[in-house]
């Protein structure tokens, strides 16, 4: 394997990691609309 494809690949899997850390905050921080109603409910107590 030759330089250029071994740095394609290391790029390739940090920015996939970082994608995947993204979504997985974006998650933890939205509410999904069918839980919206129940997530309105635990605020106001």
């Amino acid at each position: 394997m030759n330089q250029n494809q071994k740095i394609f690949r290391w790029v390739f899997i940090i920015f996939t990691v970082l994608m995947a850390i993204l979504a997985i905050q974006m998650g933890m921080n939205t509410t999904a609309p069918w839980n919206k109603k129940k997530a309105n409910t635990e605020k106001s107590k």
